[in-house]
């Protein structure tokens, strides 16, 4: 797309087009706040499927299922955490 605008941009203007086309040459560019936003969206992610899997197992816990004990091995989490949670 950026190619068609600049054809139209600088026709007439060879030397511009072509320092605009090795500048802009389809790099797919990685920036800070790029990088941060990805890495956010990932622990983000991560952290919504354990707070979901949280809930199942605090579900479980309600209708006597298991117990907070096994809950929370299943989870990798203390306890005691665990019913603070709760």
């Amino acid at each position: 797309m950026s190619n068609k605008v600049l054809e139209h941009i600088a026709e007439k203007y060879e030397r511009v087009k072509e320092g605009v086309k090795s500048v802009m040459g389809g790099k797919v560019l990685d920036y800070e706040a790029k990088m941060i936003f990805h890495k956010g969206w990932e622990e983000g992610k991560e952290e919504g499927i354990f707070l979901g899997r949280m809930e199942a197992y605090m579900e479980f816990i309600r209708k006597g299922l298991i117990t907070v004990k096994q809950a929370a091995e299943e989870l990798h989490m203390e306890e005691d955490k665990l019913k603070e949670r709760m």
